[in-house]
């Protein structure tokens, strides 16, 4: 599995959409786990997620 992730995070720097796509969705969980030890309510551990990735997203298509 750790092997997977570096392959995915070597091409998504190379510009891979799909790679970058299946990182995010790897990565969601962990990210899920952060959000609800540092938010208080359901949602704001969703917008929290939804923000997250979206500027991950957002910052590599560049």
């Amino acid at each position: 599995m750790k092997q997977n992730r570096e392959q995915l995070i070597k091409c998504a720097c190379l510009g891979d959409t799909y790679a970058l796509n299946q990182l995010l969705l790897l990565c969601q969980p962990d990210i899920r786990r952060f959000a609800r030890q540092t938010c208080s309510t359901t949602e704001d551990v969703e917008d929290a997620v939804q923000f997250t990735l979206w500027q991950l997203h957002k910052k590599s298509v560049r």
